[in-house]
């Protein structure tokens, strides 16, 4: 049955005002661009030609890279692109286009791509996101010729069948939804190079001494790495002891790229603690990390355990210096144990310098961290955006087009004109905020069921709120559904609302239940599916976010209770615009009715709130 207000075409299904349109009968002009020597390139040319690699996958044209050359002018004139003109790959990267807009400079299409003019129909921005979606991509394979180097014949171009909305109006309105977030990831990716610039500087000026922090005067000190630590190796581990989705398993680090990566894991664990590891082998070879926890490691990877100075600083020093010891001059690139045992660093006698340098650049990787987090979520949302956008299965239309085009459905105009769009699949919820709100309550549960829990001990609901309302807290994540209860902070929508449903349902957790005193309770261990909780929590949050989490795992249920309680007291202060003192934590806990109580309780004591509030500042600080 064909759902009310869309109607089934050869390409899908697509609402009742949409079209199924060649693309041909949209465009005004094809051609080719020029063939010409690589000798005509020239720092005085009087053309710039843009070529494959002078576009991005979101369809950006990088002007500032583009190459000039010196062609005849009657041959610019012929090829000269103007504003609005689509300019499409045509070999290896198929079907890349971008939308060339005036630039002050004459420029042209290289001969391994297309110019296409469109006609008043279409709109090229709406053109440019369309063919980076998969319905897209799939058009284009049809008509690759594929070889050495794949060929997309402009001949075929014009065979290409999408839907398009009825009017030009709706067009732009899709382009500049999805413009506006390309703008935004584009900022995120300028933002995240400039804050990596500002590390990197910090680096070279405090992991070299060239520049002292305030306070910290005692000389630095030569020592080879064999003398201050203990350096170790992994072992051969087969791929057939690996699993990846099974829960109680020890993480196994091979030759990595990224901190948080692992090939799967194993039930034993060879290492317990805090380590430096690094790749031995292969072309990461001297890439260093901090490891910590129980875990394994392949034997192309080294261990460092420390005998005293701090982790994170090593960690850092050695990662700016350990790349040059790796020997190039090899096949297979190597930086094996002795050579790591020899090499020289240079350093702060005094530990709690090496602790305030290490502090100042964990802030800044926390940032960069939380920076790459929102980027990878805006393109997740893009991607939602162009599913839903691009097929018509969301519309987005300008007050003015709703009334000239034909309702999809008997949806309400507040419906239509839907703000935001989820790019992960979730379940039917009322509202996009709810939808998410659950869905990312799931994720946690089901990454904090493996991080937490065991058949001994497994994950409690009391665990499961104190923790993800601190986290939210670390991570400013603005959720008003906790309320005042009797246990501290408590979210009722979590357990009734959907959130462990959709975590039970998705198999991220599954329940474990126990008699206690002749009463049931209710708790959760890894699912079969937790992995992708995980991957998902890793994705939004980053590695770092796991870390941060995992220091709770020991903490008993009364200091979880104490800190979340005096943190939700804070953060009523703060918007009473009240001082965060011990007496104004005392009074607003006083006043509230569920609260009050705790107060005679010994670990609500003074001495443990304020000792809570200064871990507060240090976890929320870091």
């Amino acid at each position: 049955m064909v759902k009310k207000g869309y109607k089934q075409t050869e390409i899908g299904l697509i609402p009742e005002d949409w079209n199924v349109i060649l693309f041909g009968q949209l465009i005004s002009n094809l051609c080719y661009g020029p063939r010409f020597s690589s000798r005509d390139y020239s720092k005085d040319g009087n053309v710039k030609t843009i070529r494959g690699t002078d576009i991005n996958q979101k369809g950006e044209i990088k002007y500032e890279q583009v190459p000039i050359a010196k062609l005849p002018t009657d041959l610019i004139n012929y090829h000269k692109l103007i504003s609005g003109d689509l300019v499409m790959i045509t070999t290896a990267d198929c079907g890349l286009t971008g939308v060339y807009v005036e630039n002050g400079f004459p420029f042209i299409a290289s001969a391994y791509a297309v110019r296409i003019s469109l006609n008043s129909n279409a709109c090229p921005f709406f053109f440019k996101h369309l063919f980076q979606t998969e319905f897209a991509k799939e058009q284009i394979d049809l008509f690759i010729r594929k070889g050495t180097v794949s060929n997309l014949p402009g001949s075929d171009i014009s065979k290409f069948k999408f839907s398009l909305p009825p009017t030009l109006t709706e067009q732009e309105a899709i382009a500049n939804a999805l413009t506006d977030i390309d703008t935004l990831i584009t900022n995120l990716e300028n933002l995240i190079a400039k804050k990596k610039a500002i590390k990197q500087g910090a680096m070279q000026q405090l992991l070299t001494g060239k520049k002292r922090l305030q306070g910290f005067t005692r000389e630095w000190e030569v020592k080879k790495i064999r003398d201050f630590s203990d350096v170790g190796r992994g072992r051969v581990i087969s791929h057939n002891e690996i699993n990846k989705s099974k829960a109680k398993k020890h993480p196994v680090y091979s030759s990595q790229t990224s901190n948080n990566g692992v090939m799967g894991y194993i039930d034993t664990f060879d290492f317990d603690g805090d380590y430096i590891t690094w790749t031995t082998d292969g072309e990461n070879a001297g890439t260093v990390f901090l490891r910590n926890g129980k875990f394994n490691c392949t034997n192309v990877c080294g261990t460092i355990k420390l005998k005293r100075n701090d982790f994170s600083f090593i960690s850092y020093l050695l990662s700016t210096i350990a790349p040059n010891y790796v020997s190039r001059n090899l096949a297979n690139p190597k930086l094996m144990n002795e050579p790591m045992k020899n090499i020289e660093l240079t350093f702060p006698k005094d530990i709690k310098e090496q602790q305030a340098i290490a502090e100042i650049l964990s802030d800044m990787d926390l940032e960069i961290e939380a920076l790459e987090t929102q980027k990878s979520k805006t393109q997740y949302l893009k991607q939602g955006m162009m599913q839903e956008l691009l097929t018509g299965k969301t519309r987005l239309l300008s007050e003015a087009e709703v009334r000239l085009v034909k309702p999809v459905s008997k949806a309400t105009k507040k419906e239509n004109k839907i703000a935001s769009i989820a790019a992960e699949p979730q379940p039917n919820y009322k509202t996009e905020n709810a939808r998410n709100e659950h869905f990312n309550d799931a994720v946690l549960i089901g990454t904090m069921a493996i991080e937490f829990g065991s058949e001994k001990y497994p994950l409690t609901r009391f665990m499961y709120t104190k923790v993800s309302y601190l986290f939210k807290r670390y991570k400013e994540e603005q959720d008003k559904g906790y309320l005042k209860k009797a246990a501290g902070p408590y979210k009722p929508k979590t357990r009734y609302g959907g959130a462990e449903k959709i975590a039970l349902g998705s198999k991220y957790v599954k329940p474990h239940i126990t008699n206690y005193k002749g009463k049931k309770h209710e708790h959760f261990l890894a699912g079969d599916e937790y992995q992708v909780a995980v991957d998902y929590f890793v994705k939004w949050y980053g590695a770092n976010a796991l870390q941060w989490i995992r220091q709770f795992k020991y903490t008993k249920r009364k200091q979880l209770e104490v800190l979340a309680t005096v943190d939700l007291a804070i953060q009523d202060l703060k918007l009473e615009n009240k001082a965060s003192s011990l007496d104004n934590v005392k009074a607003l806990i006083h006043n509230e009715k569920e609260w009050r109580p705790k107060l005679k309780r010994e670990e609500f004591s003074d001495d443990n709130m304020e000792e809570a509030m200064k871990t507060l500042t240090k976890l929320f600080s870091t």
